[in-house]
């Protein structure tokens, strides 16, 4: 018979933490397996999220899940909406990955950061910005007819 031990999938214990390097082999510190499936010791995870590190360091998942982001969502809308971007800046498009689903969508250019529109995360990569077109209002787009 098969073991459970020989067909677990476990973090590799040769691995070294991906916050202070430690081997975590030899670590007599509790660890934590992050959703990516990279692991750190626990205290270096605690540490982490008290100095704003919420996402894995080697592949830039966020340590928060699915719904702990949808959670904390409002809250960077939020933030967002009460800093306003400068005249020069409006209508500008930011092309972004998301390093949570890994899919590029678009959003509203803004300094602060940017919401995926695949799955709402903010732990976002910009790629580049550029200025949507103005369509025609309906006023012009008459005169344009006549």
């Amino acid at each position: 018979t098969t073991s459970l031990i020989d067909n677990h999938t476990c973090t590799n214990p040769d691995n070294d933490c991906v916050i202070c390097g430690d081997r975590l082999r030899d670590s007599t510190i509790a660890l934590h397996l992050l959703s990516c499936g990279h692991s750190l010791h626990m205290t270096c995870f605690q540490n982490s999220l008290k100095n704003g590190l919420h996402s894995c360091p080697l592949c830039r998942k966020s340590f928060l899940g699915q719904a702990e982001r949808e959670e904390m969502s409002p809250l960077y809308d939020e933030a967002l909406a009460s800093n306003q971007m400068p005249e020069e800046f409006s209508g500008y498009v930011a092309e972004i990955s998301c390093n949570d689903c890994n899919k590029k969508s678009e959003a509203p250019f803004h300094f602060m950061g940017h919401k995926c529109q695949n799955c709402s995360s903010y732990n976002t990569v910009f790629l580049s910005k550029y200025q949507r077109e103005e369509s025609p209002s309906l006023d012009e787009a008459d005169e344009e007819a006549t």
